[in-house]
């Protein structure tokens, strides 16, 4: 078995009152690419954000290759190979192309190494080099995107969470945004973590995956067995049967609740 990057063991979490993770507990795997997938509300958000020390589970444990994350700091996380890309791109929209870039290189000190990723980030986002002395804020949706994952990769990371990275775009974006992630992912061997609503593309690309329902884990397994199963393919993929064996799905849907 691959070695394990990012552990995650009977997690709870929540805001106040309202508990968003109940119980749940995940791995990645060096090399691997893994989605989450849930409706809204399911908890997925909630779930990157312990992941990257934005919100401290109530119980459960983070282990990033081995070590509990403990009360690390983002920034800590950051420098110790974790970078979280949020929902809503977050770039820095009065900052230049290449500024937020820099921005991402913040905690490197290897500067001839930092210029070399520079022409990397370029290489799997073209458009960033033609936009790079423009505004952030003036890019569409899809240029966007690229640049909060460019930005990301600019510190290094050995597992990247992403959030929801096809959110708002066309879908020849998505497929676009999804093979860079492939690629990225067998190129520098970075783990990916990956929450989406795209439940086709993101099991296209992913090589397991786990099935999110009001916080809690239902379903683990293989991309191939989920593409297959009933349920995934009635609920997420949106192919329905409507006859006996619908009715029955439904039942068991209700049961993972």
């Amino acid at each position: 078995m691959d070695r394990v990057l990012l552990e995650a063991g009977n997690i709870e979490a929540g805001y106040g009152p309202v508990t968003a993770l109940r119980g749940v507990s995940l791995r990645l795997a060096a090399g691997e690419i893994v989605a989450v997938l849930g409706a809204n509300g399911a908890g997925k958000s909630t779930l990157l954000k312990v992941l990257s020390g934005t919100l401290a589970p109530t119980r459960g444990e983070v282990r990033l290759e081995g070590e509990p994350i403990g009360s690390a700091t983002p920034d800590r996380l950051v420098r110790r190979g974790l970078v979280h890309v949020p929902e809503g791109r977050e770039v820095f929209p009065l900052l230049s192309v290449r500024d937020n870039l820099v921005a991402g290189a913040y905690l490197r000190d290897d500067a001839d190494a930092v210029a070399a990723d520079f022409e990397r980030m370029y290489g799997y986002f073209p458009v960033l080099r033609e936009r790079r002395a423009q505004p952030a804020g003036l890019l569409s949706g899809g240029e966007q995107q690229m640049l909060a994952i460019a930005r990301a990769l600019m510190a290094r990371p050995r597992v990247l969470l992403l959030d929801e990275p096809s959110l708002g775009l066309s879908p020849a974006l998505v497929k676009e945004i999804f093979a860079i992630v492939a690629r990225i992912n067998a190129e520098a061997g970075v783990g990916v973590l990956l929450v989406e609503q795209n439940a086709a593309q993101a099991l296209a690309t992913a090589v397991r995956g786990y099935v999110l329902e009001l916080g809690r884990i239902v379903m683990e397994e293989s991309s191939a067995r989920l593409l297959a199963n009933d349920d995934i393919r009635e609920f997420y993929l949106g192919i329905k049967d409507r006859g006996v064996r619908g009715q029955r799905r439904w039942k068991r849907r209700k049961q993972w609740r």
